[in-house]
């Protein structure tokens, strides 16, 4: 049994599913597997920038320290002179 459906203007031809016919896996689909991927990448980002982000900040707060504690003493004698 065939049934002709009308789509902007042509006619197409609809078969009917059968029961056998197994949907695809999911990771044969492509739009599936480029979401999936994306999706992926960005948790990775993610995690890599909650780690990156405080040492870069804890390691400027370092950095900040080590010159200061650096040339305090180089100031200090410069006041006093």
């Amino acid at each position: 049994m065939k049934e002709s459906i009308s789509i902007d203007n042509e006619t197409e031809t609809a078969l009917p599913i059968s029961l056998s016919q197994q949907p695809l896996p999911l990771w044969r689909s492509r739009d599936y597997v480029l979401l999936w991927s994306g999706q992926a990448i960005s948790s990775i980002g993610t995690g890599v920038s909650q780690f990156a982000l405080p040492l870069f900040i804890f390691g400027g707060c370092l950095l900040v320290l080590a010159v200061w504690t650096t040339l305090s003493p180089v100031f200090s004698q410069a006041r006093s002179h």
